[in-house]
C-alpha cells in the first residue's frame, strides 16, 4: 500500500499509540517511521453532512493544519540533533500524518550496564535537548522512558533521541479542553493530574521538567524512583497525598539535588531547565564588559557672582559655611565593615515541613545536637535511601 510517495511496510498498527496508528515505510531507498492520526478526519465523504457541516469541519481543518505545520518546523529549527527529525507532515485522504526519521535503537538495558559517566552525559544530552524545545517555548508533554531511543555512533558511543511530538504543545497556547492533555500516568505531574480532575489550569514546562526527573532517576538507577507502594499507584498520587518519592542511593551525588529539584511536587518551586543547565552540566559564560565611548568633557558652568555675606552682628554663624553642623573638618562619615556571608541552606526542591525539618537540624548541629559524635541526618539526604530499601 502506497501513502503519498511512502511504500508501507505491512500494515499500520494501533499498538501503544493511543490515538493513532503507526507502522514504517519507505520512500527513495530510505527508511521512515510514519505515523496516521485518527483524529481530526478531514470531510471527503460528505453525503451525510449539511453544507455548513462540511465548511465548518474544512475550516477546523485547515487551521490545524497550520498549526501543526509551524509547529513541527520550529521543532526542526530548535533540535540540535538529538530531537528526532520530522520528514513530513501532510494530509492523505482524509487522513493527517507524519512520518520521521528511523532509528536504529539499542536496548534500553545496554545504557544500563554503562559506566556511570555515561549515564551522566547521558542525562546531560536530554536536558540540554528538552531545553531547546522551552527556550522555543514549546513543551513536549509526553515525555517518558518509552519516547527515548538510544543509538549507537559510528565512534562506538552511546546517546539518546527524544520521540513522538504529537502533544506537543506551545506554552503560551496551552490546551484549551483538559482532553486534549494527555500523558503517560506514571510520569505525570501532580499539577497535571489536578487540572484533569478539577478542569481549571492550563499545564506549562513545569510538568516536561517532573517527568523528565522521572528519566534522569531511571538512567541513572536502572530502577523507578520509590515511594509507598502500599497506599500509591503513581508519583504523583503520592505526592498529592502527602506522600513522599525516594531516589535511589546510587544516584551520583553531583545530581542528587537536581533530581530533588526536579520532582518537587510544588511547579512554582521546581528548578527551570535553564537554571538545571548552568548550575549543574555547563559553566555560564562570563559576561563581557561593556565598553562605554569616552564622553566629551562638560564645559565648566559659570556661577552667578552673588554678594558677600557679612555676619551678623553677635551672630556665631561662620560666614561661607552653609551647615557647619554637618560637615566636620578632618572627619569622614564611617563606613560600614565587611558583612559576614550568612549560612547557606540548600532547601531547593523540599516542601515546606521539610523546610521547618532542615532548620531543627541544623539548630541541632550543636554539641548538644550530636548523638555519638555524629551529625545527625539533613532532610535532603533523607530523600535517598540505599539500594534495596525502596
Amino acid at each position: 500500500m502506497k501513502i503519498n510517495e511512502y511504500e508501507l511496510e505491512g500494515s499500520l498498527t494501533a499498538d501503544n499509540s493511543g490515538f493513532s496508528k503507526w507502522g514504517f515505510a519507505r520512500k527513495n531507498g530510505r527508511r521512515y517511521f510514519i505515523k496516521e492520526f485518527l483524529s481530526p478526519v478531514y470531510p471527503v465523504y460528505t453525503e451525510l453532512l449539511t453544507k455548513e457541516q462540511v465548511e465548518r469541519k474544512k475550516a477546523g481543518c485547515r487551521k490545524y493544519e497550520e498549526k501543526m505545520k509551524k509547529l513541527y518546523s520550529d521543532i526542526n529549527n530548535c533540535s540540535d540533533g538529538n530531537l528526532v527529525r520530522i520528514e513530513q507532515f501532510f494530509r492523505y485522504g482524509s487522513k493527517y500524518y507524519i512520518t520521521t526519521e528511523q532509528i536504529e535503537a539499542v536496548d534500553e538495558a545496554v545504557v544500563y550496564e554503562q559506566p556511570v559517566t555515561v549515564k551522566v552525559r547521558l542525562c546531560r544530552v536530554l536536558l540540554h535537548t528538552v531545553l531547546q524545545l522551552h527556550r522555543a517555548g514549546i513543551v513536549h508533554s509526553d515525555i517518558k522512558a518509552e519516547n527515548i531511543l538510544y543509538k549507537r555512533l559510528d565512534s562506538g558511543a552511546i546517546t539518546a533521541k527524544l520521540i513522538d511530538f504529537d502533544t506537543c504543545f506551545r506554552e503560551s497556547e496551552p490546551p484549551a479542553d483538559v482532553e486534549e492533555i494527555h500523558g503517560d500516568y506514571w510520569y505525570m505531574a501532580p499539577e497535571v493530574f489536578r487540572i484533569i480532575a478539577e478542569e481549571k489550569g492550563k499545564p506549562d514546562s513545569a510538568m516536561d521538567v517532573f517527568a523528565l526527573g522521572l528519566v534522569f532517576h531511571q538512567i541513572l538507577t536502572g530502577k523507578r524512583a520509590g515511594f509507598d507502594a502500599n497506599k500509591y499507584s503513581y508519583p504523583f498520587e503520592a505526592l498529592l497525598n502527602g506522600g513522599r518519592l525516594y531516589c535511589d542511593r546510587s544516584v551520583p551525588e553531583e545530581l542528587q539535588e537536581l533530581l530533588v529539584s526536579m520532582l518537587d511536587s510544588d511547579p512554582k518551586k521546581r528548578i527551570k531547565l535553564e537554571d538545571a543547565w548552568w548550575r549543574y552540566f555547563e559553566k555560564r559564560p562570563a559576561e563581557k564588559p561593556v565598553v562605554k565611548p569616552p564622553e566629551k568633557p562638560a564645559e565648566p558652568v559659570k556661577k552667578p557672582e552673588t554678594p558677600e555675606k557679612k555676619p551678623v552682628p553677635g551672630s556665631t554663624e561662620n560666614p561661607g559655611i552653609e551647615n557647619n553642623r554637618d560637615i566636620l573638618p578632618g572627619k569622614e562619615k564611617p563606613t560600614d565593615g565587611p558583612r559576614r556571608p550568612s549560612k547557606l541552606i540548600i532547601t531547593r526542591g523540599l516542601r515546606p515541613e521539610d523546610r521547618k525539618d532542615l532548620k531543627e537540624t541544623e539548630n541541632a548541629g550543636s554539641v548538644s545536637g550530636t548523638e555519638n559524635g555524629k551529625k545527625p541526618k539533613s532532610t535532603f539526604e533523607q530523600y535517598f535511601q540505599t539500594p534495596g530499601n525502596l
